[in-house]
């Protein structure tokens, strides 16, 4: 295999991983929006139980009452319709449960797809690359370690010339001919 070949495989896995990550964010707004559906179907399903308890609580009180067979009548086909949108909002929440608990499985299985091709994400690019071509280096603040691909490496960072650490460009002060980090500075000082 030469590198020409190896470098259009890698890029055609870093495009699937990009279209992944596509999927992924898609896949989290939908479930988003399904929770949402959820949360209003159960209030919609709350007020239909209440409204069915309300009928069922009237139809007990007519048939003690009252000894009008209309009213008994229409009291049974409200109970029915009522009955119907319960059952019809049970359907469609678990119909919903179903299509929830599918998404997080397919996030699952994507995530762990990522894992397993051993890549990380450079934290300057945001892009994906092999484990050997990230470097941890100091970041702005000089606390926080990065992960940096080489390419932002060699543009964002500088290495110190007494510390031999990557520090954020920034961070890099010239004396004379040679490139030392704040930190190392400070302590030369003292």
């Amino acid at each position: 295999m030469n590198n020409t070949e190896l470098i259009n495989g890698f890029g055609d896995v870093m495009q699937h991983i990009r279209n992944q990550e596509k999927r992924i964010q898609q896949l989290e707004k939908e479930k988003q929006e399904l929770e949402e559906k959820v949360d209003e179907a159960q209030v919609a399903f709350k007020d239909l139980n209440d409204e069915l308890y309300d009928l069922r609580e009237f139809k007990k009180d007519a048939e003690h009452t009252c000894a009008a067979h209309v009213v008994m009548e229409d009291m049974m086909k409200r109970i029915a319709r009522a009955e119907s949108r319960e059952n019809f909002t049970k359907k469609t929440l678990e119909k919903e449960i179903n299509e929830k608990k599918q998404l997080r499985t397919e996030i699952n299985e994507l995530e762990y797809a990522l894992e397993k091709a051993e890549l990380c994400k450079c934290d300057q690019c945001s892009e994906y690359f092999p484990i050997a071509g990230i470097e941890d280096v100091l970041g702005v603040n000089s606390i926080n370690c990065d992960m940096v691909c080489l390419e932002c490496r060699d543009e964002h960072y500088t290495q110190c010339d007494e510390c031999m650490d990557y520090h954020h460009n920034s961070n890099i002060i010239t004396i004379g001919d040679r490139q030392v980090c704040s930190q190392c500075q400070e302590e030369d000082e003292e």
